[in-house]
């Protein structure tokens, strides 16, 4: 059984990040706060997997969405 809520550490290789960057990412307000626990702070894996999901398909103004080699 994978464990829900994970420390910062794991939550940023969960998403493919390092520390450093997941920090910066937080900062930005791009990734989920954290829920506050009696163990510190801890990620919800679905709040990022939400994230991640968010970050797939064609964002305004992206190129891909006007060319047809990316067409559907």
């Amino acid at each position: 059984m994978q464990e829900r809520l994970l420390p910062k550490t794991q939550a940023a290789k969960y998403i493919g990040c390092s520390a450093p960057v997941f920090d910066r990412l937080l900062s930005a307000g791009d990734i989920p706060l954290p829920i506050p626990t009696g163990y510190g702070p801890r990620w919800d894996r679905q709040d990022l997997d939400a994230y991640v999901d968010s970050l797939k398909g064609p964002k305004r103004g992206d190129w891909r969405s006007r060319s047809k080699l990316y067409a559907a």
